[in-house]
């Protein structure tokens, strides 16, 4: 009889001597491209605001925001909080894809870093009033009662792995910061010519 033998693998937290490895980790026996398709699918229907045609783009900012960080070495664990570093970042990528939108340019970190957990992949954890808050609550508030946000531990795993990271942040440029909102501006534009037309008839 043949025996059977069992391999275990044990991930540690990654600590600053070792972020650069960290940043490239692979599980055996993950499935990495089902994780992907899921979580693809996951963001692709995410609810974002509306307005006069067009679509806030701030969650899948916020995202880009995060995967860059995980990239640069600035979050090694999945506690992800509300850092100058990030807001800084999450405003250069707002300046870079929201240059043609009129009403969602400048949406503050704070929108999508609340509103994200009601897509139930990103979760907040801190003071027991984070849960009776109605309203968004600002940056301030967010950093004196929330500790941080964390994704779903699958999502967290596929973000180590660089390949499966460059994956997902090249879907949601394609996905949700291209095509989707050059099809809004095109019909807007268009219906804004055809009132045009009409009024001028």
């Amino acid at each position: 009889m043949k025996s059977l033998r069992i391999t275990f693998f044990v991930v540690s937290l990654p600590s600053q001597t070792n972020i650069n490895t960290a940043m490239d980790k692979h599980l055996d026996f993950f499935n990495y491209d089902g994780c992907l398709i899921h979580y693809e699918g996951r963001i692709q229907n995410i609810c974002q605001a509306k307005m006069y045609g067009e679509e806030s783009i701030a969650k899948p900012i916020l995202l880009l925001a995060i995967i860059d960080s995980i990239t640069d070495g600035e979050i090694v664990i999945n506690q992800i909080r509300l850092t100058e570093e990030l807001i800084e970042r999450y405003g250069k990528l707002m300046k870079t894809y929201a240059k043609n939108l009129e009403y969602y340019s400048k949406t503050p970190i704070y929108n999508p870093f609340w509103h994200l957990q009601g897509d139930s992949f990103w979760h907040l954890y801190g003071a027991e009033c984070i849960k009776e808050q109605k309203n968004t609550p600002s940056v301030p508030w967010i950093q004196e009662h929330v500790l941080y946000a964390s994704v779903d531990e699958p999502l967290w795993i596929l973000l180590q792995n660089e390949s499966m990271r460059l994956q997902l942040r090249d879907y949601i440029i394609e996905h949700k910061l291209t095509d989707d909102f050059s099809n809004g501006k095109k019909i807007v534009e268009g219906l804004g010519v055809l009132a045009a037309i009409l009024l001028a008839a």
